[in-house]
């Protein structure tokens, strides 16, 4: 039996736009499966309704269940995506490059799976999310497809994913669809699945390569403060903890970023609390004519003082950093 065609797509600010863009040049006889990962903050259920409006195929929200060829599936809002032989499998999982769903973990189950059956698509996007996933579908014989970031709205997800695996084809937005429809249609010549569902666990294959592999690094994990493992993807480097957060090293720059700026308007808000106290005690210290208190509590409010405006100092520097698209 010939191997079903897999597409996964996956994109982030200004993404919507883009898959409309794609979804409105497939053909209605399409002899593939779509699956697709947006990150939006809005909730992501209504997501089907507006992209059935584009698309000559059915667009559906992922649940768990079998695969129906000729139809688009839409990864459901805070569940990762997973392909396994028997079907697809939503799951909550740990957040991956920020983000549940992750294109990622789609990707990388699609990859381990269907091997040289999947076609995988990073469009328009914020960090790095998607490049190690298109990695592995490079790894497994797949076929990869790039947006030029050049005609990217945002350009980072596609920038990075160009950088850091040789990709088959980067290409304008407005020519994916068309081409999406000729690769679905070449034949297959190697084979797709690599074993049964009794025998596999896209999950666990994933958490086990991950485990043998990586590294004990210097950081730790912005989301729950655990021990992150470096692992190395050719030339391209990711972190994973042991709850099973992951992130590229982009993805965790900037969690690490945000985590520091938590932690600092919680260290001045506490500062000023502290110096607002010792205000007070000054103030009664003076009432009650006690040099040597009035003394005390002004050099420590002085101290305060000097600190709250270090730590101001400090966040309207970090705030500075440049765009990420």
């Amino acid at each position: 039996m010939k191997p079903r065609r897999i597409i996964v797509i996956g994109a982030s600010a200004g993404g919507l736009n883009a898959l409309q863009a794609v979804f409105t040049k497939l053909d209605a006889n399409l002899p593939a499966t779509v699956f697709a990962v947006l990150h939006t903050a809005s909730d992501s259920r209504y997501l089907p309704g507006i992209l059935n409006r584009a698309s000559r195929l059915p667009v559906k929200n992922a649940e768990n269940g079998p695969i129906e060829e000729g139809t688009i599936y839409i990864a459901a809002p805070d569940f990762h995506l997973m392909l396994e032989r028997d079907g697809m499998h939503v799951v909550k999982g740990p957040k991956e490059n920020r983000h549940r769903p992750s294109i990622d973990v789609l990707f990388r189950s699609a990859a381990l799976t269907y091997r040289s059956t999947v076609i995988g698509v990073v469009l328009t996007g914020m960090l790095d999310d998607g490049t190690a996933g298109l990695f592995y579908i490079k790894r497994y014989g797949g076929t990869t497809v790039v947006q030029d970031p050049n005609d990217a709205e945002f350009k980072s997800m596609p920038l990075n994913a160009t950088s850091h695996v040789k990709v088959d084809y980067i290409m304008p937005l407005a020519e994916i669809g068309d081409l999406l429809n000729r690769l679905a249609k070449e034949e297959i010549t190697s084979a797709g699945v690599i074993a049964s569902p009794q025998e596999f666990s896209v999950g666990s294959a994933m958490c086990q390569e991950d485990e043998r592999a990586g590294k004990p690094s210097l950081y730790t994990c912005p989301e729950c403060q655990g021990p992150l493992l470096e692992l190395r993807n050719g030339d391209m480097t990711r972190y994973r903890c042991r709850a099973g957060h992951g992130y590229g090293l982009k993805s965790l720059t900037y969690s690490q970023a945000e985590s520091t700026e938590r932690m600092l308007w919680s260290a001045l808000q506490s500062l000023e609390a502290k110096a607002e106290l010792e205000g007070t005690m000054l103030e009664l210290a003076h009432v009650k004519e006690d040099p040597l208190a009035s003394e005390e509590y002004r050099k420590r409010h002085l101290n305060s003082q000097r600190a709250i405006k270090l730590l101001k100092d400090v966040l309207e520097l970090s705030g500075g950093e440049g765009t990420i698209d």
